[in-house]
């Protein structure tokens, strides 16, 4: 249950392609926050040391939300990743359903005792709670998904292609060793800051200076989520510091 649990968090906003014990590879495809592969004996390890002062019932009840939120948005949302929309569309019809799992995924996990895995869990639910409740993400989508179909070549076939080529090559290798994946998150990073970049200056016009900070603020949660979770896994010496200045 344990492992299962932690499989779920790290792909928690990319559920169409979340893992199952023994299949890492979707990691690779889940988004530039979830972009780390790892062997299932070392996530079992993890869970181990991460979850150890936590009741069974405390971790299986976290775990319980976790698969009824994987199962929401897989039927709701097939294919769907708002994690990858970090720096591209923004479907407000699409966002609407996300916020209505979200609001279950919450309620399900507000009623599970205090523990490690609900307190992961609720980091891994930061990226829909500020597109949903802590900010006017969704007011502004509409206008967003308007500029993005303008900026979308410019940003990223010109200014980001390098690093957007990177990042394909990447999903392509699927690396495993600590400098790999520090690259492949180090190139991922420096994608999200060169797409946010690119568009400010429309979406600014368009949409208003409020609609970049809602944008650039669901990049800073992408960048927590991604820190967070490299360091809980025990990977800390791979998290790129590049991906501190995302925003800067």
């Amino acid at each position: 249950m344990k492992t299962t649990l932690v499989f779920c968090l790290l792909s928690l906003y990319s559920v169409h392609a979340a893992p199952t014990a023994g299949d890492t590879s979707a990691l690779h495809d889940a988004g530039p926050h979830s972009a780390i592969s790892k062997t299932t004996a070392d996530l079992a390890q993890t869970a181990k040391r991460r979850f150890a002062s936590d009741s069974q019932s405390a971790v299986a009840c976290a775990a319980i939300c976790a698969q009824e939120m994987k199962s929401n948005m897989r039927r709701e949302l097939p294919g769907y990743d708002p994690g990858n929309k970090v720096s591209g569309e923004y479907d407000p019809e699409k966002l609407n359903k996300v916020c209505t799992v979200h609001a279950t995924t919450k309620t399900c996990l507000d009623a599970c005792a205090a523990s490690e895995a609900k307190t992961m869990m609720s980091k891994a639910l930061g990226l829909g709670q500020y597109m949903c409740v802590d900010s006017n993400f969704k007011e502004n989508a509409p206008c967003l998904n308007r500029v993005h179909k303008t900026t979308q070549g410019q940003c990223e076939s010109g200014d980001c292609a390098q690093y957007k080529q990177k990042m394909e090559a990447y999903k392509a290798s699927r690396p495993t060793d600590v400098e790999g994946l520090k690259d492949m998150m180090k190139q991922s990073c420096q994608y999200m800051k060169c797409s946010l970049d690119c568009a400010k200056p429309k979406v600014v016009e368009a949409c208003g200076q409020s609609a970049h900070n809602d944008v650039a603020g669901l990049v800073v949660k992408s960048v927590d989520f991604l820190k967070y979770t490299v360091e809980a896994m025990g990977l800390g010496s791979a998290y790129p510091r590049e991906c501190d200045a995302v925003t800067a």
